[in-house]
């Protein structure tokens, strides 16, 4: 069992209040809703259980990880939540990130048509080649040259030709993987061919190019993820608007952010937005929103005031992989009333 699942069930379950409640179990049957579990030394049940990352993360058998959320248990497994535990990374090291600029694998270089598999924070990476196998690892020049626009693909390491060279394979859609990942030895590698391990998924925007700024967040990184902000300082400038139907803030369909995953991920996107409504007769009120994926509103905050306030909100979200974006929206609660809208932004901590 990953010690580090265990603690995030640990953090889950303490936050949420919840004691004296199973944190590990035994899947013993599956179907399409959920699992079933075993647990404790009587033998008790928990049927269909929602398993995050998808049914098909877990076997009957698998011991997995019990976290709670609004009082009810999820099941996170290692292979579910996408993590590699210290203890396998000792054994098989990964010492690489992906970024736009060769040697350099902190760069915030923003645009380019070549990814490089830099080495970091040593030169070493384990592939499978039979069995497992230690190399040193040089800078990997990944070309997206042969992707489209908007294409979703994961990139991996293997040594068949006897040394490490990258290679990506792109996904059927940009939520849906054409080839699907394997755990060996605690390990992501293709489905197909274990030769091929994973680290990391990337997407286009212009049909070659990856983009990599505040607001197109487009490389994944499996191993060595750092922190960087993903962003929306909303254009739109003052304006008006007295509609229900959400719309993106300022009527700019620029005013959103996107970003790749991998596997499935939690984040917790912040929007503040100054506005104002013209009156508050009957309770109306001018409205800022986070959308996930859509424009419709996820998490919002109100002002009910005539004068110019600052509204915040945020909120705590789940993501599958592939390609996910978010919107800031605005609306009012009554469309007879004129409401106020100037700056907004939106910003989350978005590891990568």
């Amino acid at each position: 069992m990953s010690q580090i699942n265990s603690i995030i069930a640990d953090l889950y379950n303490s936050v949420s209040g919840i004691t004296n409640r199973p944190t590990k179990a035994t899947v013993i049957s599956k179907d399409l809703t959920g699992v079933n579990l075993q647990f404790g030394q009587q033998p008790s049940l928990i049927r269909n259980v929602e398993v995050i990352g998808g049914i098909d993360s877990v076997a009957v058998g698998d011991e997995v990880t019990l976290i709670y959320k609004d009082d009810r248990p999820v099941v996170i497994s290692s292979e579910a939540s996408g993590v590699v535990s210290e203890e396998t990374l000792v054994k098989y090291p990964a010492d690489l990130r992906m970024t736009l600029a060769s040697g350099d694998p902190e760069s915030i270089t923003s645009s380019g048509s070549t990814i490089y598999v830099n080495p970091y924070k040593g030169d070493r990476i384990s592939l499978f080649v039979g069995q497992w196998k230690e190399f040193t690892l040089p800078v990997l020049p990944l070309s997206a040259s042969g992707l489209g626009q908007n294409a979703v693909a994961d990139a991996f390491v293997n040594a068949k030709s006897g040394s490490p060279q990258a290679s990506y394979l792109a996904w059927a859609s940009q939520t849906a993987r054409a080839t699907g990942l394997v755990w060996k030895n605690g390990v992501p590698v293709l489905a197909t061919d274990p030769a091929y391990r994973y680290i990391g998924t990337f997407m286009t925007g212009t049909a070659g190019v990856v983009d990599f700024w505040y607001q197109r967040r487009n490389i994944w990184n499996m191993y060595n993820q750092i922190s960087r902000p993903l962003a929306v300082p909303c254009a739109g400038g003052y304006h008006s608007y007295n509609s229900t139907v959400p719309r993106s803030w300022g009527n700019n369909g620029a005013n959103y952010c996107t970003f790749v995953i991998g596997f499935y991920r939690e984040l917790i996107p912040t929007v503040h937005g100054l506005q104002y409504a013209s009156t508050t007769t009957g309770g109306l009120a001018a409205t800022v929103a986070i959308c996930i994926n859509s424009l419709t509103p996820f998490a919002y905050a109100r002002v009910y005031d005539t004068l110019w306030h600052e509204a915040h909100t945020e909120a705590i979200a789940g993501f599958n992989p592939g390609y996910n974006y978010l919107y800031v929206s605005e609306q009012t609660v009554n469309a007879s009333t004129i409401c106020y809208f100037n700056d907004a932004m939106l910003n989350c901590d978005f590891w990568c």
